[in-house]
């Protein structure tokens, strides 16, 4: 009896110790089992096994399946752009008008909205959202995203972009959406 008990509680202090580590039991379900947190800024994230990323850039970081990554096949890419205070842009709303415009609304490009933007909150802090769809050029393949931007507690710009072949999105946007739900920005 008393070997017994002591069994079980040897199992709920493992039970309890593994939830402490890993947060809940869902959160390790959710097929994302590493950790970003290579950001001089500070924000962190985490992917799956197999992703790797890229900083092309100063404030710009791509990640996605390692295929992906290397040029041979195209799949989902989580994007995470940090660009200047918000000062600089005025409103969110003139910060993701310009993204678009300089970005995938460029007119070399063959974008479209998908709806309107809508304002949304990420981590409390005020947020735009919108879904686009379309290619890069003739012949890439067609391609869906959605973009959020907000802002860091010092107002940098964050633009966040989930994006995968338009085909795949129904498979990819599970995933791309728990990266995005595990992004905390800690400037």
């Amino acid at each position: 009896m008393i070997a017994g008990g002591a069994g079980l509680v040897v199992v709920i202090i493992a039970v309890v110790l593994l939830l402490t580590r890993t947060g809940s039991p869902a959160a390790s379900n959710d097929g994302l089992t590493r950790t970003f947190n290579n950001s001089p800024t500070g924000f962190t994230f985490r992917y799956p096994d197999g992703w790797q990323y890229t900083i092309p850039m100063q404030g710009l970081l791509v990640i996605g399946a390692a295929d992906t990554m290397n040029n041979s096949t195209p799949g989902p890419t989580f994007t995470v752009q940090r660009s200047e205070p918000l000062s600089v842009y005025g409103t969110l709303d003139d910060a993701l008008e310009l993204y678009l415009r300089r970005g995938p609304m460029r007119p070399d490009r063959s974008w479209a909205k998908l709806g309107e933007i809508a304002k949304s909150t990420f981590a409390g802090r005020d947020a735009l959202v919108v879904d686009i769809q379309g290619k890069e050029n003739e012949v890439s393949p067609e391609l869906r995203a959605h973009v959020l931007i907000t802002t860091s507690q010092n107002t940098f710009v964050y633009t966040i972009i989930l994006t995968a072949p338009a085909a795949d999105w129904a498979t990819q946007e599970p995933t791309l959406t728990a990266m995005l739900n595990s992004l905390q920005m800690s400037e």
